[in-house]
């Protein structure tokens, strides 16, 4: 889930770098309209296929380390899971917990609008991380890992909050389940960044010259 994406595809793109032996393709983020969100209560949402070894190290860290610590405290939280590929021991090792295994889903953004806050705790880099980026352009209060938002460049503390470390990640979740206020002041800037970093029309006229640029090299 953490590999480049672009609009249209990162990989249709570079298949068309293959094809015309040309400089390689530009990344143009996806961007999206904030519509109106009913979020639920006490509701951790991660993103991510479990097959893939970062994102499966990334959950049972949140699991495994960081929930005890929240659980503590706020024992209403529950932790939803989205993505393919949680394995057999993976649901096992869940089962009893408040967490939730969606599996594969077509609508993500269902997601997105009904999540109290996302988590991104990812310790292996990778450029843009896409569900770092679907998290903030939804407005979604955000706690990430200082490597998943080294290709985002969200600010700390005005964006998103940021934690490198299970205490410290607890700590962040505690602060945003306990304060709506906070939260909403997150979600307005983690949107208005998305919509000044990654703009859409910007990025639509970034997409033409560099079609432009392709095609005059070829």
């Amino acid at each position: 889930m953490h590999s480049r994406r672009s609009m249209p595809s990162y990989c249709a793109m570079l298949h068309l770098h293959f094809l015309l032996g040309c400089a390689a393709p530009a990344l143009i983020p996806r961007v999206f309209d904030v519509r109106t969100c009913h979020r639920e209560n006490n509701m951790i949402l991660f993103v991510g296929a479990l097959y893939r070894p970062e994102n499966l190290s990334a959950v049972h860290f949140l699991i495994d380390d960081v929930m005890p610590i929240v659980w503590e405290k706020v024992p209403q939280a529950h932790v939803h899971l989205v993505g393919a590929g949680a394995s057999h021991d993976f649901l096992q090792h869940v089962q009893g917990l408040p967490v939730v295994v969606h599996g594969y889903q077509e609508r993500l953004a269902d997601f997105y609008m009904r999540a109290t806050l996302a988590v991104v705790p990812l310790f292996v880099g990778g450029g843009i991380i896409v569900k770092l980026l679907d998290a903030l352009a939804y407005g979604v209060p955000t706690v990430a890992s200082s490597i998943a938002n080294e290709g985002v460049g969200a600010m700390p503390e005005r964006d998103i909050l940021i934690a490198d470390d299970a205490v410290t990640f607890a700590q962040q979740i505690l602060f945003l389940l306990q304060s709506p206020e906070r939260r909403t002041l997150l979600s307005e800037h983690a949107y208005a960044f998305v919509r000044q970093a990654f703009n859409a029309q910007e990025s639509a006229a970034q997409l033409i010259a560099d079609y432009a640029a392709l095609l005059v090299k070829s």
